[in-house]
């Protein structure tokens, strides 16, 4: 008889748990209304839209896009229809409605555009009333469901977001569970936790618009990180520069560790100090990734820059302030930091770039009118073309490193620029593959450990060390051009 009670429970349990409104709701935003007529001018509402409690004749009805809506009817003689047009007979009707215009069932509705509809009475025009369906354009993802799901309506403030130019605040994890597009995604100082991590289900992507906002990815929370651990794609909407931005004093971290695709420009810049921008995995697309004031970006051992079509520009800068741009690259040996024929373009003073993975910098650096430090920590075989202005382009090597390539630079524009090598040896930094690598020109404005250096037949640089010699005239010509 226990036994019997025991499964008896288990089964009312389950049942309440399959068929109650409530453990829907942790799901969708479903709202159940009664309908009951007790003569031909009116219909009698009874229970819950997005406003609250409903009851009347003839109310007017308030959801948003993408609730699910049941009218349970009861109302035989007077067929229940959802319309587009307020009228009698059978036109106008709502599509995607399952049993509409039923007198005695469920009308059930999920509705996917905003506007106004109506609820009528095929029969008797003066059984009708106004629905309203609204879209959620702004709301706060709080996970109050607990299940972390972009899904769960109980997880947002003011419900799923059902735009794409909606603004979200995530303020605990989130866990995007189809493809969505959303015009900012931010987190909050006050409510956020300190540490925000995106991820997917089912292969998802988060599609980002800057869409009515100049700012579309914020890191509000002081000393908070914000981490997206999906495929990311910017692709603006508007004209106007589209800015990802830490917006808080402390120590603040913005991490895309799976891709990051950019369709159109995006310039990265903080407030107080410099913050850090990690790039851990693949950097697509052809719009220029600038990095603006109080910038760090950390290029990480998984990152793969070999498909990127756009430019890294460092527009921060200024001095020796915190304004200036850092970018440090830990790509694995044999990986892509830049890619051959991508561009580092430096448009401001103050940019400091360190190279610490093998054969990892294959792309051209442009200088400007400007004064980087490089420094490079491990061999490079096959670094790309640099171009100057007015500007000085500062290379340092470590003590390990034996060997960085550049290409054949006779051709590139070095105008009135100069390049300062230091703690390098001779033949470790080589121009092409012969000594018409560099032009005389060039040379004169390579300086080598300070002093002005030669190019050998493989492209080498070095600096001559002969400071006295005697003549035997061992060549027996007399000649001193005689070596």
């Amino acid at each position: 008889m226990r036994f019997l009670h025991f499964n008896f429970v288990v089964l009312f349990f389950v049942f309440n748990l399959c068929y109650s409104n409530d453990f829907n709701s942790l799901f969708f935003a479903d709202y159940s209304i009664t309908v009951t007529a007790s003569n031909s001018s009116d219909y009698t509402l009874s229970g819950k839209d997005a406003n609250g409690d409903v009851s009347g004749n003839d109310p007017n009805l308030t959801f948003n896009v993408g609730d699910q809506v049941t009218f349970s009817v009861n109302s035989p003689g007077h067929p229940f229809y959802l319309k587009t047009v307020a009228g009698t007979g059978t036109g106008n009707l709502v599509s995607g409605v399952t049993n509409n215009g039923a007198s005695n069932g469920n009308v059930v509705w999920t509705p996917q555009s905003a506007g106004t509809y109506y609820y009528q009475c095929s029969l008797h025009s003066g059984m009708v009333g106004t629905i309203t369906i609204k879209n959620i354009s702004q709301s706060t993802f709080t996970n109050a469901g607990g299940d972390n799901l972009w899904s769960n309506s109980a997880n947002w403030s003011a419900g799923i977001p059902n735009v794409d130019t909606a603004k979200v605040t995530v303020d605990a994890d989130l866990i995007v569970d189809s493809n969505k597009t959303v015009g900012q995604i931010k987190t909050n100082n006050a409510s956020s936790a300190a540490s925000v991590t995106i991820t997917a289900t089912n292969n998802s992507v988060l599609t980002i618009t800057g869409s009515g906002v100049t700012q579309p990815i914020q890191n509000n929370k002081s000393g908070g990180s914000l981490v997206f651990n999906l495929p990311v794609v910017f692709d603006s909407s508007d004209n106007a520069t589209e800015t990802l931005r830490f917006n808080s004093g402390a120590d603040q971290s913005i991490t895309f560790s799976s891709s990051l695709t950019l369709n159109d420009p995006l310039t990265v810049s903080g407030v107080n100090k410099n913050h850090d921008l990690n790039l851990d995995g693949s950097l697509l697309g052809s719009g220029n990734l600038i990095l603006g004031a109080k910038t760090q970006a950390n290029f990480g051992a998984s990152y793969n820059g070999s498909s990127y079509a756009g430019t890294l520009t460092t527009a921060g800068g200024g001095g020796n302030t915190n304004n200036q741009v850092t970018i440090i690259s830990n790509v694995s040996d044999d990986g892509t930091f830049l890619k051959s024929g991508g561009l580092l373009n430096v448009t401001k003073d103050g940019a400091k770039i360190t190279v610490n993975g093998a054969n990892t910098l294959k792309g051209n650096i442009a200088v400007g009118d400007y004064n980087p430090t490089l420094t490079i920590n491990k061999n490079q075989s096959a670094v790309g073309t640099i171009t100057m202005g007015s500007g000085t382009l500062s290379l340092s090597l470590a003590t390990a490193v034996t060997s960085v390539a550049f290409a054949d630079n006779s051709s590139a524009d070095w105008s009135t620029g100069s390049l300062v090598i230091t703690d390098a040896a001779d033949n470790e930094v080589s121009f092409g593959t012969d000594a018409n690598g560099l032009t005389e020109s060039q040379l004169a404005k390579i300086s080598l450990n300070g002093s002005t250096p030669l190019i050998n037949s493989s492209g080498q640089l070095y600096i001559s060390n002969i400071s006295q010699s005697t003549f035997t005239n061992a060549g027996g010509d007399n000649l001193w051009s005689n070596s």
